[in-house]
């Protein structure tokens, strides 16, 4: 699969550094009392960026050797049109190299995310899902699923995503977050806290980990859970 515009929930180190600067404030002059804001740190998890791109022309599109130069032109130029949020024109050059090459997925994946920056949720999901059906063992596809689901508020659609992400790869952080967070929301607190210590075994300094852990705390309503979220959000 080549590199493309994928969505990142967590990075290491820097993500930890990043955290301190938008970390939810806290109550501490009251004893085992906490402040949570929690949507200020679920901010951390959405958001797309260009990550390990290369030109069409240096990625293993160039090892297809089926593909015409003019193909790999209009997907380096769809490329360039995402970093510079020309998000039609990429949507519009991946459309013709579609055409030509129905059977790609990684370009419908990569037209999905210019969807998604175009806020056309409903065709993206159906990118994401061809590309699921063409491809059906790369992860990343899944967790594109995962994300255009839990925008259109099918929680239990985006999980069932996150699950076939992680089947076809285990070490993936950003599934265990992803999945994290939405059992979360559904009250499913076991199942969220072995997702969020998983990510610390897979990334031991993962902040949003350390935070989805002191949200279950503070879910017990005592001192002593207060104080375990309190340690959980000075990892974080």
């Amino acid at each position: 699969m080549i590199p493309r515009i994928r969505r990142t929930l967590t990075s290491r180190r820097p993500l930890r550094h990043q955290s301190r600067a938008t970390r939810i404030p806290l109550t501490s002059h009251i004893p085992g009392a906490i402040q949570l804001i929690s949507s200020r740190i679920h901010l951390f998890n959405r958001f797309y960026t260009v990550d390990n791109q290369q030109p069409a022309q240096d990625s293993q599109f160039k090892k297809k050797k089926y593909l015409d130069t003019d193909t790999l032109d209009k997907i380096y130029k769809s490329e360039k049109a995402m970093e510079s949020d020309q998000y039609s024109l990429a949507y519009d050059l991946l459309t013709e190299v579609h055409k030509k090459y129905p059977e790609e997925a990684d370009i419908l994946a990569r037209r999905g995310d210019a969807l998604v920056k175009l806020f056309r949720y409903n065709e993206a999901l159906e990118d994401f899902k061809t590309a699921t059906d063409l491809s059906p063992t790369v992860p990343q596809y899944y967790l594109s699923v995962a994300y255009v689901e839990e925008i259109l508020g099918n929680i239990l659609s985006a999980i069932n995503a996150y699950d076939r992400a992680i089947t076809y790869d285990p070490s993936n952080v950003d599934s265990f977050l992803g999945r994290a967070k939405l059992f979360i929301s559904q009250n499913r607190k076991k199942e969220a806290k072995e997702d969020a210590i998983k990510a610390l075994e897979l990334d031991e300094y993962n902040s949003l980990a350390y935070v989805y852990l002191g949200d279950l705390s503070l879910f017990q309503e005592s001192e002593e859970s207060s104080e375990k979220a309190l340690k959980c959000y000075q990892k974080a």
